[in-house]
């Protein structure tokens, strides 16, 4: 540029390169103050959103959709003339309910968060029946398949639908014939996993008889607990007439819900029957 001197001479300054230099960093520095300054506000309300989900836990469920449910009936005979019947609980008792002919199934059962319990009749009696948790946002789909086949009869009564986690199960079994008693646990990957009697009885512990009824805890005050977290637990409760392990773990394998195909081949001497309660804090 040009600077006037006195008497009216002019000058040329010359702007240095180390002027120039000053005066970008300088432009960096305050593009980097602002970014900083930036993230610090960013960070600020991240934070005050974080606490306030905090404070408030669980408001976002809000936002979610309705669960919903979806029960597949796959015995025609419970098709045609069979009803289900689903029942919120409550404090562990059975409050509001809605009940459908199963041939008049909706595809989808939209209900609020909570626990319920469903169950199928069908020429009268429950055939089916199954206790579960909704959350917000979750979609859950039952497989009802056809009647479990053996000619042993095997009942089971549970005195609640609603157990706390790790108390006693209050369970009779009633078989219409002679034999020896295993229990199996529904695991998480559909399989029937032996929780009675431990190991290879050497004696007739599990021994059940006809129309008498067999009760926890048994002679040797041998006890069923409930899980020790909140779920449903489903217990398989199988009959046979040799007090063989071996043939209960086969039949057990047989009825499990990852190889429900094969269970269909009914074998003899033998009768089942499935219980489930619903696994809850009070």
């Amino acid at each position: 540029m040009n600077k006037k001197l006195r008497g009216g001479a002019s000058a040329k300054v010359i702007v240095g390169s180390e002027d120039k230099s000053l005066s970008g960093r300088q432009a960096l520095s305050e593009i980097f103050k602002n970014n900083v300054q930036a993230w610090i506000a960013l960070l600020s309300v991240l934070g005050v959103v974080g606490a306030f989900v905090v404070q408030h836990n669980g408001f976002w469920k809000e936002f979610l959709p309705h669960p919903k449910v979806q029960f597949e009936v796959q015995d025609s005979l419970w098709q045609s003339d069979g009803s289900l019947t689903i029942v919120e609980m409550k404090e562990g008792e059975r409050t509001s309910h809605v009940r459908f002919a199963c041939k008049d199934l909706p595809t989808w059962v939209n209900l609020t968060s909570g626990f319920y319990s469903a169950s199928l009749s069908f020429a009268g009696v429950d055939v089916w029946e199954s206790y579960f948790r909704l959350d917000p946002g979750v979609s859950r789909v039952f497989h009802i398949g056809p009647p479990l086949s053996g000619n042993i009869r095997v009942h089971a009564k549970i005195a609640s639908g609603t157990l706390p986690p790790g108390a006693a199960v209050p369970l009779q079994i009633l078989s219409s014939g002679n034999g020896f008693l295993w229990v199996y646990e529904l695991n998480d990957n559909g399989v029937y996993t032996r929780i009675y009697p431990e190991g290879e009885p050497t004696d007739e512990v599990n021994a059940i008889f006809a129309e008498k009824a067999f009760v926890f805890p048994d002679s040797k005050d041998d006890q069923l607990y409930a899980s020790k977290e909140e779920k449903t637990d489903t217990l398989l409760l199988l009959v046979t007439s040799q007090q063989s392990s071996s043939v209960a773990n086969d039949l057990a394998l047989k009825l499990s819900i990852s190889t429900k195909a094969s269970a269909q081949k009914a074998l003899p001497n033998w009768g089942v029957s499935k219980v489930s309660y619903l696994v809850k804090k009070p």
